[in-house]
């Protein structure tokens, strides 16, 4: 077990949930759980619950729950490990990051180094032309100096930093490249913008030529021991306290428009690093805003990104609105020439992602064929949408915009959905509505490691339907194979609040492994039930194949007799 996850446990053990929560909620107590009015959404009728035997809160309304980590992350804004941190300066425990790497420290110390020498050099005889290519650009000094914009100059001279640090916490940085025996930096000669993580650390730099002809433009440091481009948000630092303020984030394309918001009075703007938005991104702005709008360009790459990132919403459930420029405008331009209130205004007509993809999408359905194979694409996405009103609207705009009976798509998306996943039913055999999935996994939660190993030990993913009860096993079995803790899960931020929820179901005095054990056979049982279909229509279709015929024969054989075998556990009352 890692230090970060023994820490965990410690929390978990040492503070009272209830304690903790009742001093930013009124709790009353009722029974052996409090209740109270939930402070993550507006409601007038008490839906928050608090579980200290569980060590977990729960609201019934909005969905929020998790242990008592989670609520520190929730309510303040904090990520996993200042959450922690927050804790054990409050409760008295001591504090100790995980292990990291020989150079971690050097690497931000190196890195805060050379922030300092690009400063300096901006504004000295050396970065002259660098500054004057910002200032006529349109950035005052003050702009400069907030975005602790630098400049390296083509001779930078790396002495001072060889006289303090080894080679190898030179070469950890990802900045330095080695020729003919030396190290050389990376970023000479271009101007510098410092990446930070959300706490304001520099962690890595992105530069640009000064020269158009110069290629490529934009050269960023690759991925060490500090910096995955993937996690972090350009500005994330700068934007959070007033994304909070607004309850709004503006995510744009580049460095540059994100200066040019910020220097016209738009704070809460931030770009990613590169054309992908990924999930840990999404997670970040939900954890500081609860809109987001994308203004992205309105050319084929702009249109592109924007609609590559919905499902990454949409696995998170943020939904994000979108505004695409004209294609002769970026942010930048489009303030520096017409003034912010033109970009404004662009902001004020923004419209939701959802819809105006599908509205896109509908553009090339020209044929019947293509119809149908869009409406596919857009069903697997309406599966995904967890809000029942949001999802209630993308129902009734895809069927006006595709000319569809919307009662006739919902009865078809209800059946595709994995909501059905739970219930099964075995003509002639008796009804089996078990709720297997969910069951099994929660029971594993009250079970020490070793059990929940030897339960596991002949499963695998495909027993599960449901995709989000898949993760979920997955996660566990990276949890087991690193020595962690069950309940660091609970403050994962995929499937943190899912596995929360499942968390709260209530075996009364039933034994958690008998409840495991159990669902386990009605798991494998379903997941025969499923196999048998799949060799039943192979059979169908090689059934002019002998060969062929004989060897799925003899795999369904095998599976008939274990379902025989299984059918009476599976039965049980």
């Amino acid at each position: 077990m890692t230090r970060s996850e023994g820490l965990l446990e410690e929390i978990l053990e040492r503070v009272d949930i209830a304690e903790y929560i009742s001093q930013f909620v009124d709790l009353k107590k009722t029974g052996t759980s409090f209740k109270g009015l939930c402070p993550f959404h507006d409601e007038r009728t008490p839906s928050f619950s608090v579980t200290p035997e569980k060590k977990l809160y729960h609201c019934f309304g909005c969905g929020a729950a998790g242990n008592v980590v989670g609520f520190a992350m929730k309510y303040h804004n904090l990520d996993f490990v200042d959450a922690m941190k927050m804790l054990c300066e409050r409760y008295n425990i001591v504090f100790e990051q995980r292990e990291r790497p020989k150079h971690y420290n050097e690497i931000f110390e190196i890195h805060n180094e050379l922030l300092i020498r690009s400063k300096q050099d901006l504004f000295a005889n050396t970065g002259r032309h660098a500054l004057e290519y910002m200032l006529k650009r349109g950035f005052d000094r003050q702009i400069l100096d907030e975005f602790d914009i630098g400049y390296f100059p083509q001779n930078f001279d790396i002495s001072f930093l060889r006289k303090k640090y080894s080679k190898n916490s030179l070469a950890a940085t990802g900045l330095f490249y080695e020729y003919s025996g030396r190290l050389n930096f990376k970023f000479a000669g271009r101007l510098s913008f410092p990446i930070k993580d959300t706490m304001g650390n520099v962690i890595a730099f992105s530069g640009r030529a000064l020269k158009d002809d110069v290629k490529p433009k934009y050269i960023n440091s690759p991925t060490t021991d500090i910096f995955e481009k993937r996690k972090f948000l350009y500005n994330m630092d700068g934007a959070r306290s007033e994304m909070k303020k607004e309850k709004t984030g503006i995510v744009v394309e580049g460095y540059i428009d994100v200066m040019r918001c910020s220097q016209a009075g738009i704070k809460n703007t931030v770009s990613p690093m590169g054309t992908s938005f990924t999930k840990e991104q999404a997670a970040l702005l939900k954890r500081y805003c609860d809109d987001v709008i994308l203004v992205f360009d309105g050319d084929f790459a702009g249109k592109k990104a924007a609609y590559r990132s919905l499902e990454t919403f949409i696995d998170i459930n943020f939904f994000p609105q979108v505004v695409f420029l004209p294609e002769e405008d970026d942010p930048d331009s489009l303030i520096k020439e017409k003034g912010v209130s033109a970009f404004l205004e662009k902001l004020e007509s923004r419209k939701d992602l959802f819809v105006t993809y599908i509205n896109n999408l509908s553009k090339y359905a020209d044929s019947y064929q293509k119809k149908l194979k869009i409406i596919e694409r857009i069903k697997s996405l309406l599966i995904k949408v967890k809000n029942p009103y949001l999802k209630d609207e993308y129902f009734a705009q895809t069927a006006k915009i595709f000319d569809l009976n919307e009662e006739t798509l919902r009865k078809d998306i209800e059946f595709s959905s994995h909501k059905n996943t739970f219930k099964r039913i075995e003509k002639g055999e008796g009804r089996l509505n078990y709720f297997c999935e969910e069951n099994f996994l929660a029971s594993l939660f009250s079970l020490s490691e070793d059990v929940i190993d030897s339960l596991l030990e002949d499963m695998n993913e495909d027993y599960f339907s449901d995709e989000n009860f898949k993760k979920i096993y997955k996660k566990i079995i990276d949890v087991l194979q690193n020595g962690d803790i069950m309940h660091v899960l609970l403050n994962d931020e995929e499937i943190g609040e899912i596995a929360s929820n499942i968390l709260i179901t209530d075996f009364g005095d039933e034994d958690p492994y008998a409840v495991a054990l159990k669902n386990k056979n009605k798991l494998r049982f379903n997941y025969l039930e499923r196999m048998k279909k799949i060799k039943i229509n192979e059979l169908s279709q090689f059934k002019n194949d002998p060969v062929k015929s004989e060897e799925i024969l003899e795999k369904l054989n095998n599976i008939l007799t274990e379902i025989k075998e299984l059918r009476s556990s599976v039965l049980e009352v």
